[in-house]
C-alpha cells in the first residue's frame, strides 16, 4: 500500500515538473513575444516617423516644384502681334485727343493775334500746337508705361537697374517672372489711391496745359483741357495703363519696351518712320535729316539668345517704327507761310480778325 503510494508521489512530482518545465516555456515565449512586439511598435513608430517625413518633404518638395515651374515656365499671356496692335491703338488715341485740343485752340485764337504771335516769335501754324500736343502725350505715355513704381515716391531708376543686373545674370524666364511680379505687388503699394487713372489723368492734363502756356496760348487751360477733354484723356491714361500691364505683367519670354526719338538725332528710315511723309521721302539716303520730336511710340523686342557655354547676348528687333516730325516740316511751314504773307493783300477786318 505504501509502495503505491510512493510511486504514485512520483508520478505526481514528474508530472509536476512536466508542468514547471512547460510553464518556463510559456514564460520565455511570453517574454520573446514582448520583446517582439515592443520591437515592432518601435518599427512601426520609426516607419511612421519616415512616413510624415517623406511627406512633409514631399510636401516641401511640391511647393518648391511649383513655384520652379511658375519661373521656369515660358507661356505668355499675350502676343506680339497683340502687343503691336495696344500700341497702334493707343497711337491712334493720342493723335485724335490732341487734333480735338488742338481745335480747342483754334478757336480761342483769331487770325490777327496770329499774326502777332508770329511776329513775335516767327512762322508758326495751328498744326505745331497738334504736334506739341502729340508729342507731350507720346512721351508721358512712354513714362507710364516703363515706370515700375507707378504713384509711389521711390527713387527713380532704382528697380529698372535692379532688374537689368536681374536679366543680365538669370535666364530670361526668371528675370521675365521677376518683373512680373514686381510690377503686380508693386500695385499694392499704391491702394491709397483711389483711382490711378483719375490722378494720371490729372497729370496729363497738366502737362498739355503746360504746352499750351509755352505756345501762348490764352485760358486757363488745365482747367479748360480736364472739364473738356478729361473724359477721353481718362481713357487714353487707360490705354496707357493696359499696354503697362500687358508688357510688364503678361510677357515673359521676351521684353517689350516703347520706343521714342528724341530731337536733334539724325533721322533713320531703318528704325524709325516719317510721320508727315516730308522731304525724308524724296532725298539720297546720304542726306542728313534731324528728329524734331516723337508723335507715335514705337516698340522694340528684346530677346535673349545663349549658346552652350555662354552667358548669351541680348538681341533687340523693331517690332514697330516710332513715328517722328522732321525739322524739315518746320522749314517748309515757314516757307509756305512766308510766301502766304507775301501774297496776301490787306482787306477790311472781320470779326475773327480784331479777336
Amino acid at each position: 500500500m505504501l509502495a503505491e503510494k510512493d510511486k504514485r508521489i512520483t508520478v505526481l512530482e514528474t508530472d509536476l515538473d512536466a508542468k514547471r518545465h512547460q510553464l518556463s516555456q510559456t514564460h520565455d515565449a511570453y517574454q520573446k513575444q514582448n520583446i517582439a512586439l515592443a520591437e515592432a511598435e518601435r518599427t512601426a513608430t520609426a516607419l511612421r516617423n519616415e512616413r510624415d517625413d517623406a511627406q512633409a518633404l514631399l510636401k516641401t518638395r511640391t511647393e518648391e516644384l511649383r513655384a520652379a515651374q511658375v519661373y521656369l515656365t515660358k507661356t505668355d499671356g499675350i502676343s506680339e502681334g497683340d502687343v503691336r496692335r495696344m500700341v497702334e491703338g493707343l497711337n491712334a488715341e493720342i493723335f485724335q485727343n490732341a487734333a480735338m485740343i488742338a481745335d480747342a485752340y483754334q478757336h480761342h485764337i483769331g487770325p490777327r493775334m496770329l499774326r502777332m504771335f508770329n511776329s513775335a516769335v516767327g512762322p508758326i501754324d495751328p498744326i505745331l500746337i497738334q504736334v506739341a500736343v502729340q508729342a507731350c502725350m507720346v512721351k508721358y505715355a512712354s513714362d507710364t508705361i516703363v515706370t515700375w513704381d507707378l504713384g509711389v515716391d521711390e527713387k527713380r531708376g532704382f528697380l529698372d537697374r535692379v532688374y537689368h543686373h536681374l536679366r543680365d545674370a538669370e535666364s530670361q524666364t526668371v528675370a521675365g517672372r521677376w518683373r512680373m511680379l514686381t510690377h503686380q505687388y508693386a500695385a499694392l503699394s499704391i491702394k491709397d489711391v483711389p483711382d490711378m487713372a483719375a490722378s494720371l489723368t490729372q497729370w496729363l492734363a497738366a502737362s498739355i496745359a503746360d504746352v499750351l502756356h509755352i505756345a501762348r496760348v490764352p485760358g486757363q487751360w488745365h482747367q479748360t483741357v480736364v472739364q473738356e477733354h478729361g473724359s477721353r484723356l481718362k481713357g487714353l491714361v487707360g490705354m496707357m495703363l493696359q499696354l503697362r500691364k500687358a508688357i510688364g505683367e503678361e510677357i515673359i519670354a521676351s521684353d517689350f519696351r516703347p520706343t521714342l526719338v528724341l530731337g536733334k538725332h539724325d533721322f533713320d528710315p531703318e528704325s524709325m518712320e516719317d510721320g508727315f511723309g516730308g522731304p525724308s521721302q524724296k532725298l539720297a539716303p546720304t542726306s542728313r535729316i534731324r528728329v524734331f520730336c516723337t508723335t507715335g511710340l514705337g516698340l522694340q523686342r528684346w530677346e535673349r539668345i545663349q549658346s552652350e557655354g555662354d552667358s548669351g547676348s541680348w538681341l533687340g528687333t523693331i517690332a514697330l517704327k516710332p513715328k517722328v516730325l522732321l525739322e524739315t516740316v518746320l522749314t517748309e511751314l515757314a516757307q509756305e507761310k512766308e510766301v502766304g504773307r507775301k501774297q496776301g493783300t490787306t482787306g477790311t477786318q472781320t470779326a475773327d480778325d480784331v479777336r
